[in-house]
């Protein structure tokens, strides 16, 4: 009993951290001249949403390892790279990878595209059917169109949207709490 108690207790005081998080960074304007910026805000929400995402249990027994895919060059990679030196996700190491096409691609929990044509998109969405891989992009329209998470600037401010449908469809569920926080597609 006492052992449940506080596994609620600290399931709510992460999840009030990260609304203060989202808070705090949607409430301060991001400029797009700070493209570094965007992207270490960015990489800091990535690694908040695999707290509030579960994988099916074949796709977490495939590696010790959490394997994060960056799709393209950005910033992003670089500062996934610090965060993953003190960080593990679901007591995994994570384990970063950087590709230039599809061809690279490594088998991973988790794909951040950086590109911005949408035939990549629409390959990368036919690769990774029914492997149980969250896509991620920063992309205006993506999410329609395969992404499970896009990231977006509204009014100067972060935002990111979900595609439910394609979540589910990849055997991944969501926590409601950051179901919330998102534009639901």
């Amino acid at each position: 009993m006492k052992s449940s108690i506080k596994k609620s207790f600290v399931t709510r005081t992460a999840y009030i951290f990260f609304v203060l998080f989202i808070a705090m960074v949607s409430s301060s304007q991001i400029r797009a001249e700070s493209l570094a910026d965007l992207d270490r805000v960015q990489a800091a929400f990535i690694y908040q949403f695999t707290n509030y995402i579960e994988w099916p249990e074949s796709k977490k027994e495939e590696s010790a390892d959490f394997n994060i895919t960056v799709l393209g060059n950005s910033s992003i990679f670089q500062h996934l790279s610090e965060i993953s030196k003190n960080k593990k996700i679901r007591d995994k190491k994570i384990n970063l990878h950087q590709a230039q096409s599809l061809a690279d691609l490594k088998d991973s929990q988790l794909v951040i595209l950086v590109f911005t044509e949408e035939k990549i998109l629409t390959s990368l969405v036919k690769k990774t059917k029914g492997s149980s891989t969250l896509i991620i992009s920063k992309e205006k329209g993506f999410a329609e169109k395969g992404s499970m998470i896009n990231f977006f600037l509204e009014d100067g401010k972060l935002r990111f949207e979900m595609n439910r449908e394609r979540i589910e469809s990849e055997k991944l569920k969501v926590s409601s709490q950051l179901l919330k926080l998102a534009k639901l597609i």
